[in-house]
């Protein structure tokens, strides 16, 4: 598969994460209008959809460093970005913007938070793992270039980057390994760390195993909810062992207009729906 391929899937991924984030049972439950379980597992097989995105985009992040001729701009691009995605990001993502979950949680607050500096979104995260990059290119990989390496990678989780100190040393990762295959076997285990132990997806099945339940409800449940997200992840790297190499189409700065510009759609959707 192309980069171009590659990208459309996690692009459509993050756009039924998204949806499913924005919406809730709000989407779903048009489907299945009358089944609450039904819808609610929907919308978390949507959001299990959204765990290809960030992988394919780390990785990408990677062969970018690799080939670009100017790292800097490349890294100011990616973070002015983020800049220019932050308020449609908290527009569609904060907790209190959505329409929430029928079943679950949800309080909503009377007025939209429009720039949430406690989350920031996952342009960010990409803009630090160049950066990451570029200080242990520009210290010629001595060994005190991990120190620098190390403080960006803190800063991310200290900052709350999206994926945290996670989705740095994923991007490192991906640029560090010397063969595709290392490259995957790496990031199968930063993501296994991520999703099993870091988010308690692990503890999350295991708890749901336990449920008053049917054996076979609670085995679904426990891999939709408890590690669906990580087998998402996982999966994109399947796809990402398939890579040739190759560009494909010229998109060059498609996804970074998409992502701000696909959120500002679901906001609008979203507050057409809550007040008309």
């Amino acid at each position: 598969m192309t980069s171009f391929v590659l990208k459309l899937i996690a692009i459509l991924a993050m756009l039924s994460d998204h949806i499913a984030k924005v919406f809730g049972q709000v989407f779903t439950g048009i489907f299945f209008p009358n089944s609450l379980e039904t819808s609610y597992s929907m919308m978390q097989i949507m959001e299990i959809a959204g765990r290809l995105t960030f992988p394919i985009m780390a990785f990408f992040i990677a062969e970018g460093c690799r080939k670009t001729n100017n790292l800097k701009k490349y890294i100011i691009r990616l973070l002015v970005f983020a800049l220019l995605s932050q308020i449609p990001y908290t527009l569609a993502l904060h907790a209190s913007n959505g329409l929430g979950r029928e079943n679950h949680h949800s309080q909503f607050g009377t007025h939209l938070a429009y720039f949430d500096t406690g989350s920031l979104n996952v342009l960010f995260t990409l803009g630090f793992g160049a950066l990451a990059i570029f200080l242990y290119e520009k210290l010629k990989r001595k060994p005190v270039s991990f120190v620098f390496v190390a403080l960006v990678i803190a800063a991310a989780g200290l900052l709350k980057l999206e994926y945290s100190f996670f989705g740095v040393m994923l991007i490192f990762a991906a640029y560090v390994s010397p063969t595709r295959k290392m490259q995957i076997l790496i990031m199968a285990v930063v993501l296994s760390i991520l999703y099993l132990g870091y988010g308690g997806g692990l503890q999350n099945a295991l708890n749901m195993l336990d449920a008053p339940r049917p054996l076979s409800v609670n085995i679904f449940y426990a891999i939709v909810s408890g590690v669906g997200q990580w087998f998402g992840a996982l999966l994109s790297l399947l796809l990402l062992y398939f890579y040739n190499g190759e560009r494909g189409k010229k998109a060059k700065y498609s996804f970074y207009i998409f992502y701000p510009a696909h959120l500002l759609v679901l906001v609008a959707t979203r507050e057409m729906i809550r007040y008309f």
